[in-house]
């Protein structure tokens, strides 16, 4: 992974809830028990996507930058963080990950 990503992912600005919580809100609680490595899936009304560092799509199984897109999604009270954190009609997360080719994050 490259370095401008991986320092990109390390830029989270401050949140009045913990990552945790935020999780919560756009994953699934949908763990597998087949793969200790799946964690989730989106949310309902939520969409996930793997990208490289210029926000390109990343094939099934490479790590890259997580972003969600949800109507109406911003960060609480910091506007400049949404704007800090957008790639383009995506929200980054913050985090690196990969995707199975089931959608499990």
């Amino acid at each position: 992974m490259s370095r401008a990503l991986s320092q990109r992912a390390s830029q989270k600005p401050s949140r009045p809830a913990s990552k945790a919580t935020a999780m919560r809100l756009i994953l699934w609680p949908a763990c597998s028990a087949s793969s200790r490595h799946r964690c989730s899936k989106a949310a309902p009304n939520v969409e996930l996507c793997i990208v490289d560092e210029d926000g390109r799509p990343l094939p099934t199984g490479v790590p890259g930058e997580l972003v969600m897109r949800r109507h109406g999604d911003e960060y609480y009270k910091n506007p400049q963080a949404t704007v800090d954190m957008a790639r383009g009609e995506w929200l980054s997360v913050g985090d690196v990950a990969y995707m199975d080719d089931e959608g499990f994050v």
